[in-house]
């Protein structure tokens, strides 16, 4: 027999095979004085999606190496920054990153995400809009470079006369070179006419190639994921409360609205403007595959870490509300 069968949960019978029928039946169930790893093999052994959600990161990080030992699949959703501070500088790479799981939860890809209360309660592009702005590039296919420079402009990245930062990319007579934000290396890729004839990863100080591909995806490096008439909608609605609130710190929300809508859809500033097209997202449940398993470490301590989120988050928005950078709507998010 070999070890997979061994660790299944219908082989160790008794309780373990006992739990697994009643998880498979759609029933809620309890465990209880399992360590760590005892938690990670059981959850790993279930022969269904799991979305493990424990109290904090530190948690979170502890459980991923238990987790990943029995399920190489599974994949880490961190949560968002704070989505009240109005800032213009964020960690590409982690917004990438956490495309790259949503992606993978929607696609099937992932047997386990582990995730916090946090990440739980916040909102996420719609899943087929996220799909359909993921670029997938094959060698020998074809792709109209006006139009992937164009979109590449949309989800996010910078264009630049050389790629060599992160989140940004360039475009010198039919060679197109893309620095995603969560690699290590930019991709050039070659084309004659619309055809791609090379995708080659390189050393920016050197130029030379480091590895060929055959194909390649590229994730946007923003998560809002708008229209420019839903970006226009959303910044108009921000505009009109913003009229209807206090004279007091008018100033500064007028502002906030200005640097917006100079910056446009594609800087991850606007994300400032949830409040006014959330009903373009979705919440992380829209992402579970049919027949989900959602498995709570310590419920009674994650129920009660939900319940200080949000009272922190209303306490939040008051407090911003008072120096101009929020608006009302913005409590009304969680």
């Amino acid at each position: 027999m070999e070890l997979e069968e061994l660790l299944s949960l219908h082989a160790l019978g008794g309780d373990f095979a006992e739990f697994y029928d009643c998880v498979n039946e759609g029933k809620s169930c309890a465990v209880v004085a399992l360590g760590p790893s005892e938690r990670a093999h059981v959850v790993t052994h279930l022969d269904k999606f799991v979305l493990y959600v424990v109290p904090d990161p530190p948690t979170q990080n502890m459980m991923f190496e238990r987790l990943h030992s029995f399920c190489p699949s599974v994949r880490v959703l961190e949560a968002k920054d704070d989505l009240l501070i109005y800032r213009k500088a964020f960690q590409h790479s982690r917004i990438t990153s956490r495309l790259k799981v949503l992606a993978a939860m929607a696609r099937g890809e992932a047997g386990c995400v582990i995730t916090t209360p946090q990440a739980l309660a916040e909102y996420y592009p719609a899943p087929e809009r996220l799909l359909n702005s993921v670029v997938h590039i094959k060698k020998g296919g074809e792709t109209d470079l006006t139009e992937l420079t164009d979109k590449l402009a949309g989800m996010g990245y910078a264009r630049e006369e050389r790629a060599d930062e992160k989140a940004s990319f360039a475009l010198a007579g039919d060679t197109l070179v893309v620095f995603p934000p969560d690699a290590d290396l930019p991709v050039r890729i070659s084309f004659w006419g619309d055809e791609v004839e090379s995708i080659k990863l390189y050393d920016p100080e050197s130029m030379m190639t480091v590895a060929e591909k055959d194909e390649i995806e590229i994730f946007p490096c923003n998560d809002l994921l708008l229209m420019e008439k839903e970006w226009t909608s959303a910044l108009e609605k921000a505009r009109r409360e913003s009229d209807k609130a206090k004279a007091k710190n008018g100033e500064r929300r007028a502002a906030i609205l200005a640097d917006l809508e100079a910056a446009g859809r594609r800087d991850q500033g606007g994300q400032w403007l949830l409040p006014f097209y959330k009903e373009t997202c979705a919440l992380l449940t829209a992402y579970l595959p049919e027949n989900s398993v959602i498995a709570l470490e310590e419920d009674g301590l994650i129920t009660d870490k939900l319940r200080l989120y949000t009272e922190e988050h209303r306490q939040r928005v008051k407090a911003l509300a008072e120096e101009g950078e929020a608006l009302s709507s913005h409590a009304k998010l969680l």
